[in-house]
């Protein structure tokens, strides 16, 4: 593959897409003043729980470069917040963060869908990012929130939870995992496949 024209045509322009704000995220985005051992922990858990999504849409009707970028940008509301906190503390001592953590938690559902609105993506997306830790809309459950639901309860099983500072004070959150996965009516065995490809995925991507 020697030209970008040739990645676009092995991959598609939504996967051209998706590995270069990939990079470009590990570049700018997971970078935070003070507060680097979370950030990478943070980029780490968001790539296995995007590449993890995409890959549950093997078995689900959801497309996987839409999965990708859900699973990818679900917690950049929490990178942007690290960053703007770092940055905007450099001449003064910085905020401990396990007593904020909590509450950049509690707000970065929002914060993600605002990125990804200023950034002009799909309002689909965004109202997946919205809702990416509720599963439902409303009453309704939505199917690519629930794609990331699972991705990311896979990334956790193999190695890389979501994070949390030492001593943060736990942020109670709905254990969605199953209902996420019965709701894509996934089987016991396809997530016993999922975990198996998953790791060889993970490895492969060196995560």
């Amino acid at each position: 593959m020697q030209t970008v024209r040739d990645a676009a045509a092995r991959v598609g322009l939504d996967g051209v897409r998706n590995v270069a704000l990939e990079i470009a995220m590990s570049m700018r985005i997971f970078r935070a003043e003070g507060y680097q051992p979370i950030a990478d922990a943070l980029r780490v858990h968001s790539v296995a729980t995007a590449h993890l999504a995409s890959l549950v849409c093997r078995y689900t009707a959801m497309p996987a470069a839409q999965a990708f970028l859900c699973g990818l940008l679900a917690d950049v509301g929490l990178a942007v917040g690290l960053m703007v906190l770092g940055e905007g503390s450099r001449d003064q001592r910085r905020p401990d963060l396990s007593y904020v953590w909590p509450s950049l938690v509690e707000i970065h559902e929002g914060l993600s869908a605002r990125v990804a609105k200023h950034w002009n993506l799909d309002d689909d997306t965004v109202l997946v990012l919205a809702n990416h830790h509720k599963l439902r809309v409303g009453n309704v459950v939505h199917p690519l929130a629930a794609v990331v639901l699972v991705g990311s309860s896979l990334a956790e099983a193999l190695g890389h939870p979501f994070p949390s500072p030492p001593d943060a004070t736990a942020v109670p959150m709905d254990h969605l995992a199953v209902p996420a996965r019965e709701a894509l009516g996934l089987t016991d065995r396809q997530m016993e496949l999922l975990a198996v490809e998953g790791q060889r995925l993970l490895h492969d991507i060196a995560l």
